[in-house]
């Protein structure tokens, strides 16, 4: 996990706002929102939980920020995004078990999870 990455978590966790670079983080009102060069990747509310896009850009930087994100807000299953392909996919481990849905989920680079 890269510097900024883990100070974005460490925002999050303590509960403030802040611009690292190219990623800001934003909270107030019970909402979380992640942004990566003004784009929104993953946000947090009550209703919802944690919700996460690459918001149409399958790229390392935002790959590598939604999978730290992932490692620590994911909850069961789901650790990381790669490409394989051209095809973006969410990384699937199962806790010593095999994954009973048949692997790693193909994601559309546009769309929630």
């Amino acid at each position: 996990m890269r510097k900024i990455e883990r100070e974005m978590i460490a925002a999050i966790k303590a509960g403030k706002s802040t611009k690292l670079d190219n990623t800001e983080v934003r909270q107030g009102d019970g909402v979380v929102e992640v942004l990566l060069h003004g784009h929104c990747i993953a946000m947090n509310t009550v209703a919802t939980g944690w919700r996460f896009t690459l918001a149409g850009w399958n790229t390392p930087t935002t790959r590598s920020r939604v999978s730290a994100l992932l490692e620590t807000f994911g909850g069961p299953g789901r650790r990381g995004v790669y490409t394989k392909l051209g095809q973006a996919y969410v990384k699937r481990y199962a806790a010593r078990v095999q994954d009973p849905q048949g692997g790693d989920t193909p994601i559309d680079n546009r769309e929630w999870f």
